[in-house]
């Protein structure tokens, strides 16, 4: 799990914490900023702030979870350009 990958790089001088995007009113859409109400501006602005970021999910059909997509998608209009690529691993 997650806390498990963040107790391993603890020895190695990595901070870090949890965050959970379903403890936010993260609105659906693909623009970093969906109006009024929404707290991912925030978290974008905590994301730029960090070297190392991991999103995890369960996987369902394949698929992220829809609270996975309410982190991804606006993830993709903050590159400045549309990707598509959810739901593949760096493995």
């Amino acid at each position: 799990m997650i806390g498990d990958l963040m107790d391993a790089m603890r020895p190695h001088g990595a901070p870090g914490e949890i965050e959970r995007v379903a403890d936010h009113n993260v609105m659906a859409g693909v623009f970093a900023d969906m109006g009024a109400g929404n707290d991912w501006p925030e978290l974008r602005a905590r994301l730029l702030a960090i070297e190392f970021f991991s999103l995890g999910t369960p996987i369902r059909f394949g698929q992220p979870s829809g609270m996975a997509y309410r982190a991804l998608e606006p993830m993709d209009d903050s590159t400045g350009r549309r990707r598509g690529h959810f739901g593949q691993s760096a493995g």
